[in-house]
């Protein structure tokens, strides 16, 4: 993000390597982290629909373990449309012009033989 704000020089040169490399897997990692998170959606709305205590259960009572789940899952959603935003605002108007800047090029030195 910083690379992306111009302040280039301010990151160190193993930061913006680590950048590069994970730059190729944050289309999957942004994808698997999607169906993660549907997942636990799903899963706390399951277990908000069973009656632990209906089954006689002889454990302290799940409503606040069902709340502090319920707010991770907030969290981490929030989280997850940050990072969405960031990429589809900021990395894919990058790539479409790094993309645009290359063709470019190419384009110009299959004129210069």
């Amino acid at each position: 993000m910083l690379v992306s704000f111009g302040v280039l020089g301010a990151v160190p040169l193993g930061l913006t390597q680590f950048h590069d490399l994970m730059h190729g897997w944050e289309v999957p990692m942004i994808l698997f982290s999607g169906v993660v998170l549907a997942i636990g959606w799903v899963l706390h709305m399951i277990n908000k629909k069973i009656d632990c205590n209906a089954s006689s259960c002889e454990h302290e009572p799940c409503d606040p373990k069902r709340k502090r789940s319920v707010r991770i899952l907030q969290i981490a959603t929030a989280l997850f449309v940050i990072n969405v935003g960031v990429y589809v605002f900021v990395h894919m108007p990058q790539d479409q012009h790094h993309n645009e800047t290359h063709a470019h090029h190419d384009e110009h030195d299959e004129h210069h033989h």
